[in-house]
């Protein structure tokens, strides 16, 4: 894909960034990091594919070979909870910065789309690496960037903040005291008290 799109140095470009993206680091061979590949459909999947498997971890990694060797008949409560997260966190922060960012207003719909979900998926992987120029970005962009950052990936994955599960373990604390209830559940599952309260 390096190659067909011009890229110097393809194969080595290739290699460094299917490392860094993996690992979450955002170590780029490029100046201004994929911006020059903002429209490039294949680059911005094949790096946000990356990122992601890494930020999933290697508990989800795990859990899905011993479900599809038959070991287990359904994956762990912790990996459901990882791969909900991810999926709403990133449809929602795609979907804000689709409607809300100035700087990507007068792109093609498509390309705005792409740019939305490439920014929302880097932050929240906290790959770090960017299709525009985010030093342009308005201040709701920025505190939504940042937002997804503190968020991060899951645990035992490449990427930082306060990760996906620790997230949704204080949300499903804030909806059950709301709800007056003393217990938090996901899909009809009680979370232990020791567990939320750590």
């Amino acid at each position: 894909v390096f190659l067909h799109a011009g890229m110097e140095n393809a194969v080595w470009a290739a290699i460094f960034h299917r490392v860094s993206a993996f690992c979450t680091a955002g170590f780029g061979l490029l100046n201004n990091s994929f911006e020059n590949y903002s429209g490039h459909f294949w680059i911005n999947m094949i790096i946000a594919i990356l990122s992601y498997l890494g930020a999933v971890g290697f508990i989800v990694f795990v859990d899905i070979w011993r479900k599809i060797r038959g070991k287990i008949e359904h994956v762990t409560l912790t990996t459901r909870i990882i791969l909900w997260a991810t999926f709403y966190i990133s449809l929602i922060g795609t979907a804000l910065f689709f409607v809300t960012e100035p700087t990507i207003q007068n792109l093609p719909v498509e390309k705005r789309l792409l740019a939305s979900f490439f920014q929302t998926m880097a932050a929240l992987t906290t790959v770090g690496f960017n299709t525009i120029p985010i030093g342009a970005v308005s201040r709701a962009s920025l505190l939504l960037i940042t937002t997804l950052m503190v968020i991060g990936a899951a645990p035992a994955g490449t990427g930082g903040g306060l990760k996906t599960t620790t997230f949704t373990a204080l949300w499903g604390l804030v909806i059950s005291t709301i709800k007056g209830k003393k217990d938090v559940s996901f899909w009809g599952r009680m979370i232990p008290q020791q567990r939320v309260q750590l």
